[in-house]
């Protein structure tokens, strides 16, 4: 499962930080977090953002969305 929520602000010093993992150069998951959220939300909002990629060809051969 793969979740796009980050908990802690790295360095304004820390060259990863300033380019990010894919090469942008603000990347949108320095600065987004969900620590306002309410419990409840933060459940719903892993519900529904969460990805389950497929280990096995014959997952995603079964798999409509695949």
């Amino acid at each position: 499962m793969c979740y796009g929520a980050r908990v802690s602000t790295p360095s304004i010093s820390d060259t990863s930080f300033q380019q990010g993992y894919s090469g942008t150069l603000y990347p949108l998951v320095n600065y987004i977090t969900c620590n306002r959220f309410s419990n409840s939300h933060k459940a719903f909002l892993a519900a529904i953002t969460k990805i389950v990629e497929p280990r096995y060809y014959h997952e995603v051969a079964t798999d409509p969305r695949w």
